[in-house]
């Protein structure tokens, strides 16, 4: 809730696919993870028409917002999920003894306080 007003509402769908289904029936044909947004009755949804997003789910169900009026809405935006580039280090100029033990402490940059608990 927001401290402007106590009707706010925010909807966060995660999806796999959007492909543009042009009704419910092909939404519920389509990919578990397919996001849709339709007009309340499931058909296609015209410019500046009431409409709903759906989703169908990892089960195989159809999940539903409330019927969203598009002049209420301030903004939306799609992310495309990108998946994380691991980092990768080299640790070099070391002269090691057989059987000695090292440690090597790693500095985490950005990560909590950047504290000696937190590294």
């Amino acid at each position: 809730m927001s401290l402007a007003a106590q009707n706010q509402v925010r909807n966060l769908f995660i999806g796999l696919d959007y492909p543009e289904h042009a009704n419910v029936a092909a939404l519920k044909g389509g990919v578990n993870g397919d996001i849709a947004v339709l007009s309340a009755d499931g058909s296609a949804v015209a410019a500046g028409e009431k409409f709903t997003l759906l989703k169908k789910s990892n089960k195989g169900t159809m999940l539903s917002s409330d019927i969203i009026n598009p002049s209420n809405v301030l903004y939306a935006k799609t992310i495309a999920y990108q998946a994380p580039v691991l980092g990768k280090s080299t640790i070099s100029a070391l002269t090691v003894d057989a059987n000695t033990l090292y440690t090597v402490e790693v500095a985490i940059s950005g990560f909590g306080s950047l504290s000696v608990e937190d590294e």
